[in-house]
């Protein structure tokens, strides 16, 4: 039981992380559009 927990723990904290680097991907590409711009 404890072992089926901590793999969806882990899905989860994997899901974060993507969203994450996700996030700072589009951030980045329009931070270089607005640098572009200047």
């Amino acid at each position: 039981m404890r072992m089926i927990d901590l793999e969806k723990q882990q899905v989860t904290v994997n899901k974060n992380l993507g969203t994450f680097k996700y996030k700072i991907r589009n951030l980045y590409f329009k931070f270089r559009k607005f640098l572009i711009y200047i």
